[in-house]
Order: structure tokens, then C-alpha cells, then sequence
């Protein structure tokens, strides 16, 4: 009985590391110079159709019934976390405004340095570059959270992340990002 009472404990302390850890993320979210990266919530499959084309919608990997519920629910995260206004940026695709849209913290803007590289819709270089000279300039004195694809979180960060995850991020000097965390947001 002893025993389970310890692993009882044990446990209990691991998830209150986890939820400070988490509300320590957000806080930081809240300073200058950090932004979130988020890769869009849950859309089933790999890649995109054969067809695809950025202005149409079902020529995509598009967000099921997981992924609103999810984009809903990382909306929700913000707002208990005290961030119900952010500045908040989206790739082209589909997935990725929609993901915005459905957290429902404020306007959503298109930018390209968010959009998909991965088989080659856009240069990859060219793409991380736009994205690295807006961030150089952007003043960061709200939240700022940018939805996106894995591809350019790794890319930005050397970070993979899940569908929905949330990655902090410091801007640093000279072009360079550091990874504060991440909080996982699809629940199986």
C-alpha cells in the first residue's frame, strides 16, 4: 500500500511539472520577442493530391472533424492561459487557416514565409527567407502565433511537431531562433 501511495505521489508531481511547464510557456508567450509556431491541427494523410492548387480547397489535405475539435480546443488552451487577442499569421493552405480561424484569438493574416515547401510547391530557401527577414522586423509586444507546416517549424527551429503542437520560440540576435518548449495539444 505504501508503495502505491509513493507511485501515487510520483505521479501527481510529474503532472504538476507538466501543467507549470505549460503555464510557464504561455507566460512566455506573453513577453517580448517570443512567438508560438504551431503546425496546423489534424488533417489526415500525407502531403497533398496530385491536383493540388493553393486557391482551391478540396484539391487538399484539408482538417477532418479531429482537427476543427482540436483548432477549437488549442483556441481554448490561449484563452485559459489569459491570451484572448494575439497577432496571428497563417500559411496559404487551407489547413493552416482554418486551424487560425477556428482558435478564434483575433484576425487572421496570410503571409508566405508559412507556406509549405515540402514537395516543392515553394522554394524552400526562398520561403525561409521571407519568413526570417519578416520575423527580423516584426516588433513582437503581443502574442504572436503563426500557424504553419512541420516542415517550417524544423526548418525555423530544427524542431519536428506534431499536428497542433504548440512550439514556443525566442527571437534572438542576428536571424537566430532558440526553442523555449512545446505543449501537445492532440489528445489520442
Amino acid at each position: 500500500m505504501r508503495i502505491l501511495f509513493i507511485l501515487f505521489l510520483v505521479f501527481q508531481s510529474f503532472i504538476q511539472a507538466q501543467t507549470l511547464k505549460e503555464k510557464q510557456l504561455f507566460e512566455l508567450l506573453k513577453t517580448d520577442n517570443h512567438f508560438a509556431m504551431i503546425r496546423h491541427a489534424y488533417a489526415p494523410g500525407f502531403g497533398d493530391p496530385v491536383n493540388f492548387d493553393i486557391n482551391i480547397k478540396n484539391t487538399q489535405r484539408n482538417l477532418n472533424k479531429t482537427g476543427m475539435k482540436q483548432a477549437e480546443n488549442i483556441g481554448k488552451l490561449f484563452k485559459k492561459n489569459e491570451i484572448i487577442d494575439a497577432d496571428i499569421y497563417s500559411s496559404y493552405w487551407f489547413r493552416c487557416y482554418e486551424t487560425a480561424k477556428l482558435m478564434d484569438l483575433g484576425e487572421v493574416t496570410k503571409i508566405g514565409g508559412l507556406n509549405s515547401f515540402y514537395e516543392d510547391h515553394f522554394d524552400k530557401k526562398q520561403t525561409a527567407n521571407i519568413l526570417k527577414k519578416w520575423l527580423a522586423t516584426k516588433e513582437i509586444k503581443k502574442p504572436l502565433i503563426l500557424v504553419t507546416h512541420q516542415v517550417n517549424i524544423s526548418n525555423l527551429t530544427n524542431r519536428y511537431a506534431n499536428s497542433g503542437e504548440i512550439v514556443i520560440v525566442k527571437k534572438l540576435n542576428n536571424d537566430k531562433f532558440e526553442v523555449a518548449g512545446s505543449i501537445a495539444t492532440l489528445k489520442n
